[in-house]
């Protein structure tokens, strides 16, 4: 799942969020319901950031 990134979430990013986010988006939309989406890995590993970008696509 992981994307080259736009650029816009820093030096490290490896996941192109807004594409991402849109596709959650579009997921749901096409079974007619809302989404779940779970963020998994170690501490430390930017769980909450990738949250908080993701929660600005998302309604």
């Amino acid at each position: 799942m992981a994307e080259p990134s736009s650029g816009d979430s820093g030096p490290y990013a490896l996941l192109d969020v807004p594409a991402c986010a849109a596709r959650v988006r579009a997921g749901a939309e096409a079974r007619g319901s809302l989404y779940l989406l779970g963020v998994d890995g170690p501490g430390a590993s930017g769980k909450s950031t990738l949250a908080g970008q993701l929660a600005r696509h998302l309604p």
